[in-house]
């Protein structure tokens, strides 16, 4: 579901997306033995490790995906996490407008 908010000190505006699965069962139980950089933040999978995957900006520490426009405006209310991976099929679940390529290209192939 897509919700506006106001930051709590800056007051100013900003977009999210809240889902149940972010950082959800699935993602903890696949990712427990490795560092998760490369994989899915919904259900824990590998994504390309070339640096195609697409993702999203996470902040409030992990409850919300945050507009990649607004994430300098939420980040800091609540707990800035930056960008984390979505896999092929997770990433349909995701507003079009909330996704964002990897920005983390310096990062990829054997991280």
């Amino acid at each position: 579901m897509i919700t506006t908010g106001i930051h709590s000190s800056t007051g100013a505006e900003y977009r999210a997306f809240e889902s149940d699965n972010l950082f959800g069962s699935k993602y903890q139980e696949k990712t427990k033995n490795g560092s998760g950089f490369l994989q899915c933040v919904f259900c824990g999978r590998d994504t390309s490790k070339q640096g195609k995957s697409m993702g999203v900006m996470v902040g409030a520490g992990g409850a919300l995906i945050v507009h990649p426009q607004d994430y300098a405006t939420k980040a800091n209310d609540g707990g800035a996490m930056g960008w984390f991976p979505v896999g092929s099929e997770c990433i349909k679940s995701v507003p079009a407008e909330f996704r964002l390529t990897n920005i983390y290209e310096d990062k990829v192939k054997g991280v």
